[in-house]
């Protein structure tokens, strides 16, 4: 009984040291590239360069928008799929929902 317990000793001691030799190297470790699926100048342009920006001075790597917009979207978002394998580049999108109340005149 006592070999075992020295034994899982020596084994969770030999983890512990190996510990941070296995760890995995720092992410994100090359250029970043973030696809906006609508064309430059929208909001969500803006909202991903501000973004980007932020996440370049605080990481230290360089981050880059990539506008693709078309189809309300879905090329830009088609793209990302693809770009999925790829684990440095990802897609910024922001839902908004819009409701368009009736023109209401004033005698009613």
């Amino acid at each position: 009984m006592r070999k075992g317990i020295r034994l899982f000793v020596l084994l969770a001691a030999l983890a512990i040291a190996a510990a941070p030799s296995l760890r995995a190297a720092d992410y994100p470790d090359h250029t970043v590239k973030v696809i906006v699926p609508f064309p430059p100048g929208g909001a969500t342009d803006i909202v991903g360069r501000i973004l980007v920006q932020k996440l370049s001075e605080r990481l230290g790597m360089q981050f880059f928008i990539e506008n693709i917009g078309g189809a309300g979207g879905n090329i830009g978002m088609t793209e990302a799929a693809r770009a999925a394998r790829r684990l440095h580049d990802f897609a910024l999108v922001i839902e908004h929902r819009g409701e368009h109340q009736p023109l209401q005149s004033a005698a009613v």
